[in-house]
C-alpha cells in the first residue's frame, strides 16, 4: 500500500522493507504525501528520492495528520553513512522520517535511521512548521547538505529515557542506526558526524 493524494486515509501496521520509491514531487517510504493521515505501528526500509520533499517514511504529512510508533530505518556500508549513496535524497527538502511536516500534522514516538541529502534536510525532518508537534522523536542517521544548503535537528530528540517512556524501538532487520542526530552544512556534501 502506498498513499499519495489529498484524501483522508489512515494504515497500521504496514511496512515496506525492499525496493525504491521515486516521485516527481513527493515520495515516501509508504507515504507519498498524506493529507489527514493516520499511521500507526508501521515502518519503511526503502531508497527514496523526490523533488519538492523526499521522507524515508513520508515525503510530506499535511493538514492534521498524525503518526505514532512508525520509523524508516536505512542501510549502512561497512558501519557507516556513504554520503554519494544516502538513503534519502531531495531535490529540495529530504528528511530521515519526513521530508515535509506542515499545517497541524504531529508525530509521536516515532524515529529515523536514515542517511539523507538534500537542499534544506536533517536526519528526522527536512522541515516542520510547528517543531512542538513532535514528540519523543529521535534520529540515528547523517545528513548531507548539498551546495548552499543547510542541515537541521529539527526532531532529533534525546535518546535517554524514550524507551521507557514508551517510544518505538527498532524491531525489524535491515536498519542499523551508527551515528547521533547532529548536523552543520557546507558547500559540497559533506558527513555529518557527532560532536
Amino acid at each position: 500500500m502506498y498513499i499519495d493524494g489529498t484524501e483522508e486515509e489512515s494504515l497500521s501496521e504496514r511496512y515496506q522493507a525492499s525496493g525504491v520509491i521515486s516521485g516527481s514531487s513527493y515520495a515516501g517510504g509508504l507515504v507519498g504525501k498524506g493529507w489527514n493521515l493516520n499511521a500507526s505501528d508501521s515502518f519503511a526500509s526503502v531508497k527514496v528520492a523526490g523533488e519538492a520533499a523526499a521522507g524515508g517514511f513520508a515525503g510530506a504529512l499535511s493538514g492534521r495528520s498524525s503518526a505514532s510508533a512508525c520509523y524508516s530505518g536505512g542501510q549502512t556500508e561497512n558501519g557507516s553513512y556513504a554520503p554519494e549513496r544516502p538513503n534519502v535524497t531531495g531535490r529540495n527538502r529530504a528528511g530521515g522520517f519526513a521530508g515535509l511536516i506542515e499545517d497541524r500534522s504531529a508525530v509521536s514516538r516515532s524515529f529515523a535511521t536514515c542517511s539523507v541529502r538534500g537542499a534544506v534536510c536533517g536526519p528526522f525532518a527536512g522541515f516542520a512548521g510547528s517543531p512542538d508537534n513532535l514528540s519523543m522523536t529521535y534520529a540515528l542517521g547523517s545528513a548531507f547538505a548539498t551546495a548552499g544548503g543547510e542541515v537541521n535537528s529539527i526532531g532529533c530528540g534525546p535518546l535517554d529515557g524514550l524507551a521507557e517512556a514508551g517510544a518505538a524501538a527498532p524491531g525489524h532487520t535491515g536498519t542499523y542506526p551508527t551515528t547521533r542526530c547532529t548536523g552543520r552544512s557546507r558547500r559540497r556534501p559533506t558527513p555529518i558526524h557527532p560532536g
